[in-house]
């Protein structure tokens, strides 16, 4: 076979997962508030973080734009600070087994709502798209054939109508 670095590798993964389990679990039920965990997970996670990758990405690193930045930091904060802000409160309520079975399901569910979301853009795009071009060309024939779009206004009727509406309306009276 090949080498058991990547296994030893998955297995010591899972047990990082067990044991953050365990420890949310723990503190939760002492009662830390669910957001403060994750600010401090976060905020640990990049104090561990921003020095390896100042150390190893630095000749490597391309520059960073100001969208490339908005880019990065709303899908940090959209997809994996909501997720675990969601995860950390339904371990609130339910049992580290169950969190221990539901880590997994993360990138399904991620997998999901990418698919969905792309569909439904890419659906969203694609009608809009059709009914724009679809009502220019045919504002641009009718401009083409001399007809027009719109019902012409007869101002005689109009007024008519105007004058009949008004009569109908009565005074309007206050209750004191």
């Amino acid at each position: 076979m090949g080498s058991t670095k990547p296994y030893l590798a998955v297995i010591f993964i899972q047990i990082i997962y067990a044991g953050m389990i365990l420890l949310s679990k723990a503190a939760f039920n002492r009662g830390m508030n669910s957001y403060v965990f994750v600010f401090y997970r976060q905020m640990a996670g990049a104090l561990f973080m921003s020095p390896l990758a100042m150390i190893f990405e630095r000749k490597s690193a391309t520059p960073l734009s100001v969208v490339t930045f908005c880019k990065i930091f709303m899908l940090s904060f959209l997809g994996i600070t909501l997720a675990i802000n969601a995860y950390c409160i339904a371990l609130t309520y339910t049992s580290a087994a169950l969190g221990a079975a539901s880590i997994n399901c993360l990138p399904v569910g991620t997998f999901f709502f990418a698919v969905l979301l792309s569909v439904l853009g890419g659906i969203l795009l694609a009608a809009s798209l059709y009914s724009v071009l679809w009502g220019k060309s045919k504002e641009q024939k009718s401009m083409e054939n001399g007809t027009c779009l719109s019902v012409p206004v007869q101002p005689e009727k109009e007024r008519a109508h105007l004058k009949e509406a008004e009569a109908t309306i009565a005074e309007p009276t206050l209750f004191v």
